[in-house]
């Protein structure tokens, strides 16, 4: 499989980054709470595997991953934390969730944001330890939410409205096989995820080079002739002297009939001009 990256600034692959982005955020809140409970001391469910691959997590004091369901034979006594996650949907950030297009090669990258509810769910043999662990795990979620998808690609924001529920069975979250008195609390916490893809057109020409040649020729002189004023050295603009007309049914000019915004009057506006022929 090829890795495309888009030229998108929004948007980075990390190297070791795969599943795609619904195992991704998973993956990153797992490695949150473990980080958590790593710096809690000894005896306040502090988390510290000898060998973090292991499943049993041995000399840890709380088990969490994301499995479901849970092996009580592996987590023991010990509470538990599994993280789960909700369906996620496309929602469409505008006319055909376009957000980048590379004039050179012709490819466009289409981004979008899919919100999604994962859930933490903290079991128990006491209800009141799942209730005060779930609680503990929501409002270090809700303060350091920011430093969570800090560098994490893929994940645009996490939400602060965070649900909590009240101590349930907790039903399949342990196995349908088993025989237990589990509860549950679970940790809604919504989350936005940010899509982004390359396509790529095929067997297209792409244009390497455009060459302009423009040529500027003399543009003609816009200013009116000047003759010299009578007995003095000073130009002026020539005047153009209406001459009077030859045919005596030639009233001169007028405004046109057509339009009623053109006269003022059913009678058509004559002009007429008349000239000093001693002046002329």
């Amino acid at each position: 499989m090829t890795v495309i990256t888009p030229t998108a600034p929004e948007h980075g692959a990390s190297e070791d980054w795969v599943g795609g982005h619904f195992l991704n955020i998973k993956r990153v809140l797992v490695r949150f709470l473990q980080g958590l409970h790593a710096h809690c001391p000894v005896g306040a469910y502090r988390w510290a595997p000898e060998q973090p691959e292991a499943q049993d997590h041995a000399g840890s004091e709380i088990w969490i991953g994301s499995d479901n369901p849970i092996n009580p034979d592996v987590v023991g006594d010990r509470p538990a934390v599994t993280v789960l996650r909700g369906p996620g949907s496309f929602q469409g950030v505008g006319i055909g969730d376009l957000a980048f297009v590379d004039m050179r090669t012709g490819s466009e990258v289409l981004m979008d944001i899919l919100p999604v509810t994962v859930t933490v769910n903290v079991l128990s043999r006491v209800p009141a330890e799942a209730e005060g662990l779930a609680e503990f795990e929501a409002e270090h979620i809700w303060i350091l939410r920011k430093l969570i998808v800090k560098n994490e690609e893929g994940i645009m924001y996490i939400g602060n409205r965070l649900n909590v529920s009240p101590p349930t069975p907790a039903g399949s979250l342990v196995g349908p096989d088993t025989e237990h008195n589990w509860v549950v609390c679970s940790v809604m916490v919504p989350v936005y995820l940010q899509k982004s893809m390359v396509r790529m057109p095929l067997n297209k020409r792409v244009l390497n080079r455009a060459d302009v040649t423009m040529t500027a020729g003399k543009l003609p002189s816009r200013e009116p002739e000047k003759v010299l004023v009578q007995g003095s050295a000073v130009l002026q603009p020539k005047i153009q002297v209406p001459q009077p007309p030859t045919d005596p049914n030639d009233v001169g000019p007028s405004l046109p009939l057509r339009g009623e915004n053109e006269r003022q009057s059913t009678e058509p506006l004559e002009v007429r001009f008349t000239v000093d022929k001693e002046t002329a």
